[in-house]
């Protein structure tokens, strides 16, 4: 009896332990894409003001600023997903994966940061 009692509250900490990294996962995992998009609008706010900006540069931070808030849409979702999974049966769906997005992505963003980087110059 006191092995299971035991069994039971090494399970609980364990659970408890991974709900709390899950938590803090997910809020750098939002913060993220929301503070890239914060950051190209307050940029593209401080342009407005006084400096000049192409519109194909504003078209590319409009772009990426509308990627990182869909970004937070689909995990914000996705966390939905999981409440729902929690308070019923719940069949998973497969999505398919395409890492050559992730690998456009990224460098789209380093590369609108060295502009930037050069343009600060």
């Amino acid at each position: 009896m006191a092995d299971l009692l035991s069994a039971t509250i090494n399970s609980l900490t364990k659970s408890e332990q991974e709900r709390k990294d899950f938590i803090a996962n997910i809020s750098h995992y939002l913060r993220t894409p929301l503070s890239i998009a914060r950051g190209y609008t307050e940029t593209l706010l401080i342009k407005n003001e006084g400096q000049e900006i192409s519109g194909q540069q504003r078209q590319e931070y409009v772009n990426l600023i509308l990627n990182k808030i869909q970004q937070v849409e689909i995990m914000v979702k996705q966390l939905f997903e999981l409440s729902k999974m929690e308070a019923e049966e719940f069949k998973p769906n497969k999505e398919p994966f395409v890492i050559s997005e992730i690998v456009q992505e990224t460098i789209n963003t380093s590369q609108l940061i060295a502009k930037e980087k050069n343009v600060n110059s």
